[in-house]
């Protein structure tokens, strides 16, 4: 059983699971559809990633055809944790950092009170 459903451009049943904690808030229960929403769909690709190739390459082709299949995928996923980690690191400091005389001086300029 799949909860997500997929378009040939891709899978949109992990990003059903945060749209369930969008819209209806931050709750425990949401917050628990929102995770059995990501593991159903995340173990469906898991077991279509594994078996999909079996209908397309012959049993002695398998192996190197997934590895050929899985490389993009794993790659992706082994520079997305840094990748978000920075990202959040230079979005943490520029958003929760304390506002130096410099910046509230520029922001009188660009937004005056009248």
């Amino acid at each position: 059983m799949e909860c997500g459903f997929h378009r040939d451009r891709g899978r949109i049943d992990d990003p059903l699971g945060l749209l369930v904690l969008f819209a209806f808030g931050p709750s425990p229960a949401t917050l628990v559809a929102c995770l059995l929403l990501f593991g159903v769909g995340s173990g469906a690709f898991t077991v279509a990633r594994a078996t999909m190739p079996l209908v397309f390459f012959k049993k002695a082709e398998y192996a190197a055809a997934v590895s050929v299949i899985a490389l993009p995928l794993n790659l992706t996923s082994a520079l997305a944790a840094p990748a978000l980690s920075g990202l959040l690191t230079v979005s943490g400091e520029l958003i929760f950092s304390k506002p130096t005389e410099e910046r509230m001086e520029r922001d009188d300029r660009a937004y005056p009170e009248d």
